[in-house]
């Protein structure tokens, strides 16, 4: 008895070119890196950057896995901390300045008493203007821009001295649109 296929030659057919497209389109495929073929072929351009080509074996994974790792300030000892951002034009500035006794510029006066004792007077937030200065009282305009808050600071007390009992100021910066 002879067999016979239930399955048309002509499914059969189309059947085996659909496999051979499918085959062939692996090869024709976007992938998500370079074949080994490419990297050969660049290993001799003299356009790309050398490199050499290693056969991965026992001895070259045991020299990786005991290659003591550098730490990154090995690898990179001439950078440090970032530096501090310095206060640039639009950004915003709190000001809080203190006098060390009663009696001064800022201090409060209930009824016809002088308050002992150090008073402190937080200015609203202000933007550094397009001079690059924000108003202080007393002080005047005071220029910011370029400067970090600690030399701002050390600026709006010099211009109090002399006005107000021992002035001392805190800058901070509230919004930063320059960092």
């Amino acid at each position: 008895m002879r067999y016979r296929s239930r399955v048309p030659p002509r499914t059969l057919d189309c059947l085996a070119v659909v496999v051979g497209l499918f085959l062939a389109g692996c090869s024709t495929l976007p992938t998500a890196g370079p074949t080994a073929s490419q990297i050969v072929s660049q290993q001799a351009d003299d356009k790309q950057p050398p490199f050499d080509i290693v056969d991965i074996d026992n001895r070259v994974v045991d020299s990786v896995i005991f290659r003591r790792q550098a730490g990154f300030s090995v690898r990179f000892p001439a950078h440090g901390a970032p530096p501090e951002p310095a206060i640039g034009v639009g950004d915003s500035l709190v000001v809080t300045l203190w006098e060390a006794a009663g009696g001064g510029l800022f201090a409060s006066a209930t009824s016809d008493e002088i308050a002992p004792g150090s008073h402190s007077v937080t200015l609203p937030e202000q933007t550094v203007a397009r001079d690059g200065a924000i108003s202080v009282p007393f002080a005047g305009r005071v220029r910011v821009a370029g400067h970090l808050p600690t030399e701002v600071q050390h600026e709006i007390e010099q211009h109090l001295s002399g006005k107000a009992i021992d002035p001392q100021a805190i800058v901070a910066v509230s919004k930063s649109i320059n960092n």
